[in-house]
């Protein structure tokens, strides 16, 4: 894993089966590589939306386009991306994490039942769509009454 510049060549925002699906191309000069890709939803679409814009430094989606950027990848995959200058980064799968815990924390739920969403994250672009999914799901839940 290594972390390289990129320039942000494409931003798409689709709604696709009720998800939005947010991909941006990254551009390194040698090679490009997506980022993104998963179905968002709920408070995930949120987070990964407005974090996005903040970390890379842009009040609105349709500045993306051309912004540099700093992206932890392999041959397979960006596992995050960062600021060109600061250390502030979007990770999906740490705020896949982060906002199943605290689901889990408001509906007083034992941990035990969240152990699938502390397993690492894995396939293209980082995160198991068929865990996003059942995460998903969660984190659109209601607690029940007491």
């Amino acid at each position: 894993m290594q972390v390289r510049n990129a320039i942000i060549k494409e931003a798409s925002l689709v709604k696709q089966g009720g998800a939005l699906i947010a991909l941006v191309r990254l551009n390194y000069g040698d090679q490009e590589q997506n980022f993104g890709g998963f179905p968002l939803n709920g408070e995930l679409a949120d987070v990964f939306l407005s974090d996005l814009l903040t970390v890379v430094g842009v009040d609105s989606w349709d500045k993306l386009v051309g912004k540099a950027v700093r992206a932890e990848q392999d041959d397979a995959q960006v596992y995050r991306i960062g600021n060109i200058v600061s250390d502030v980064w979007l990770n999906p799968a740490k705020t896949v994490q982060i906002l199943a815990a605290r689901k889990a924390e408001q509906l007083a739920l034992p941990t035990r039942l969240l152990e699938r969403a502390y397993e690492p994250l894995r396939c293209v672009d980082g995160i198991d769509s068929v865990l996003l999914a059942d995460i998903q799901m969660f984190l659109n839940s209601e607690p029940a009454d007491a």
